[in-house]
């Protein structure tokens, strides 16, 4: 039996059609040399290396059986391999493979996305926000000011306290629960798709 037999999914095998795949090394492309994430307009031949490196480098898969893995992504470009739903990837590579080759390449684009500065710093921004608009409401209500002053404030005091009130609860979930890690969330989106076919998780 050969190694690749020997590494399939206790969830299950490939289809007995895709025994006549062809190996990878029959289109004819260099060694792999390909590390990093390929681009969006990366060809197929340039996935196919990617998907190589990723399997013998990280995963440490006998030369067999990464062949046989890889030839399974035909005409798929690098935009494919980011966008492709968990439910492609487990039926193109199997359930096992499509399983790890989907958490390993998600982790990878969710490391190489840049956070804009209002999804790191946002819910501070609101707080601080909140509260200066409560504490400006509260000063000109307790204090002598003039009347148009003391209008504003009495009708901006309920809005900036349901603010505080929300930036509050916002950041004790923020801090006691914390936001799912990108490993959470794509094992989570894997647990769904598999839930949603009817087949045990990986």
């Amino acid at each position: 039996m050969s190694a690749a037999k020997g590494r399939e999914s206790p969830m299950g095998s490939h289809s007995a059609a895709e025994e006549g795949l062809p190996l990878y090394e029959e289109f004819q492309v260099s060694e792999p040399q390909a590390d990093a994430l390929p681009p969006p307009n990366a060809t197929p031949d340039e996935v196919r290396d990617y998907l190589t490196s990723l399997l013998r480098n990280k995963h440490h898969l006998p030369d067999d059986h990464v062949r046989r893995v890889v030839a399974c992504w035909t005409i798929g470009t690098g935009r494919e391999l980011r966008t492709y739903t968990p439910h492609m990837y487990l039926g193109i590579f199997g359930r096992e493979d499509g399983w790890a080759l989907y958490r390993d390449i998600n982790l990878e684009i969710s490391k190489s996305q840049k956070k804009t500065f209002w999804e790191k710093r946002g819910i501070y921004i609101f707080s601080a926000i909140s509260f200066t608009l409560m504490f400006i409401c509260v000063m000109l209500l307790t204090h002598d000011v003039d009347e148009t002053a003391q209008t504003v404030a009495a009708v901006l005091v309920v809005p900036s306290m349901v603010m505080c009130v929300s930036s509050v609860a916002i950041l004790v979930i923020y801090l006691v629960v914390g936001v799912p890690s990108p490993e959470k969330r794509i094992e989570r989106d894997l647990q769904a798709c598999t839930r949603r076919e009817g087949l045990p998780a990986a």
